[in-house]
This record gives structure tokens, C-alpha cells and sequence, in this order.
């Protein structure tokens, strides 16, 4: 409702809660699954991406201290 009334005042109030309602039922039935994993993957893939950069980074620095 606070979304709705921010967006279009009272209209976004009427209008908010049946909209809200078909998302929330739309995700129950797993019509966001896809869409969810995908996001899970790309997530996943970054904080992979991080911390092998990060160790990479590390490992720079050490070599660059030994020589």
C-alpha cells in the first residue's frame, strides 16, 4: 500500500494491493523460478569471480615481495 500511495496516491493504494496480490500469487505458483535461479547463478558467478581475483591479488603481492 505504501508503494502504491508513493507511486499514485490513493489510486496506487486501490490499484496496489490486487496488483500485489497477483505477484505474490504468481510467485507461490513459481512463475519467478526462472528468473530467481538465474539471478542465484549470476550471484553465485560473482562471488566466485571475487574471491579468485581477491586470492589472485594476494598471491601478486606475495611474489612481488619475495623477488
Amino acid at each position: 500500500m505504501y508503494i502504491g500511495y508513493k507511486v499514485k496516491g490513493i489510486l496506487g493504494i486501490i490499484l496496489g494491493i490486487p496488483i500485489g496480490m497477483v505477484l505474490i500469487n504468481f510467485y507461490k505458483s513459481g512463475a519467478f523460478d526462472g528468473i530467481i535461479e538465474d539471478i542465484r547463478y549470476i550471484a553465485n558467478d560473482i562471488v566466485r569471480l571475487r574471491k579468485y581475483k581477491g586470492n589472485n591479488d594476494k598471491n601478486h603481492k606475495n611474489n612481488q615481495n619475495n623477488e
